[in-house]
């Protein structure tokens, strides 16, 4: 694991938001039949339904993906020791700044937790 893969949990977690709603939005449309084409020659109503619910089962998909994927970099966090794990959980998951964290876990400045991030970025290499 890496920097850009950290930095990318944020990102996913933002598309499965998104993915969901827009899943949710389509499923709406299949209860209701809003949106749905009414002037087809053969059943236009059940074939719009069966192509939105198409739609919203690769959604579903997407998102099982996205999910396997924010899970397999907290499991990875998962075996840093506590320290390093703080660190990476606070800057890369819950999005603060390096000079946040250094606050919140007491440092005068962030120089320290670079090199505790160095290690732990060495301790997750390859995984």
């Amino acid at each position: 694991m890496n920097k850009s893969e950290l930095r990318a949990y944020r990102r996913l977690k933002e598309r499965i938001r998104l993915l969901a709603e827009e899943r949710e939005d389509l499923l709406g449309l299949i209860r209701t039949g809003d949106g749905i084409p009414t002037r087809q020659i053969s059943d236009p109503t059940g074939s719009a339904a069966s192509r939105l619910a198409d739609v919203a089962a690769r959604m579903e998909d997407s998102t099982r993906e996205l999910l396997d994927r924010l899970s397999h970099i907290e499991t990875v966090l998962e075996t840093l020791p506590d320290t390093e794990r703080n660190i990476m959980y606070d800057h890369y998951i819950r999005g603060k700044t390096w000079e946040q964290v250094a606050e919140d876990m007491g440092f005068e400045t962030p120089r320290h937790l670079y090199n505790l991030q160095r290690s732990a970025l060495e301790k997750l290499e390859g995984k």
